[in-house]
């Protein structure tokens, strides 16, 4: 019923794949249903995504089945474990895609985007709903020191997530970059290393490529109040 793709999952030496892959499904299928789950529910860094293709006849079919399955009272994972649940969650978002003019990250696949997300019910996004992400397809192999990244940014799985902020006024050319501008100052020499690691000598060649917009909606499995996958 489902045909599978890679979306960011653990491992994949494809990085450029993801975006592409993203954009190209939402042209021609309409709609994508992403399964995400920790391998470890204490272990939030280590991530597994799987998306499956949904062609537009299939969407009602598909969207009744996981309703089924996984949002209602009789949610068939409390038979294995009383302390799992499920929660409807509804999500807008919007994701800035960023590269050099001739692609190099793409090239070497690689990716780095903004990413922003709110539910979906006209609040306007806090600044924990944001984040700058770098992508990178064999994260052990640019001899990045993980170890000291780790206290600046996120590392889950071949991503780095750092925290993103909106200054009133700009204290240094940076400010005036639209990427590096919105990466908290804090932990923006980490960012620009990491971005020199994968290549990217000059983090001003970096230039918006790509926007997407979507609408994400589902059910978060909850194993103890601690999210553990969502689908």
């Amino acid at each position: 019923m489902f045909k599978e793709g890679r979306f960011y999952r653990k491992g994949t030496k494809n990085a450029k794949e993801s975006w592409l892959f993203l954009c190209l499904a939402f042209l021609l299928f309409g709609s994508i249903f992403f399964v995400s789950a920790n391998l470890l529910a204490q272990d939030v860094t280590g991530k597994r995504t799987l998306a499956f293709l949904i062609e537009k006849d299939q969407i009602n079919t598909a969207w009744t089945y996981l309703r089924d399955r996984y949002g209602g009272k009789d949610f068939f994972l409390k038979k294995v474990d009383p302390c799992l649940r499920s929660e409807f969650f509804s999500e807008l978002w919007y994701e800035e895609y960023f590269d050099t003019p001739d692609l190099l990250l793409m090239g070497s696949d690689n990716a780095i985007r903004h990413s922003i997300w709110v539910d979906n019910n006209g609040k306007k996004p806090g600044i924990k709903n944001e984040a700058a992400e770098i992508l990178i397809h064999d994260i052990q192999g640019y001899g990045l020191d993980l170890a000291r990244i780790s206290n600046f940014g996120i590392i889950s799985g071949h991503g780095i997530q750092f925290e993103v902020a909106h200054y009133n006024a700009a204290t240094s050319p940076d400010e005036k970059h639209s990427l590096l501008g919105i990466v908290k100052r804090a932990v923006r020499p980490i960012f620009k290393d990491v971005v020199k690691k994968i290549g990217i000598e000059n983090p001003f060649h970096l230039i918006n490529v790509i926007n997407v917009e979507s609408k994400r909606a589902g059910f978060k499995i909850v194993y103890k109040d601690i999210p553990i996958g969502r689908i």
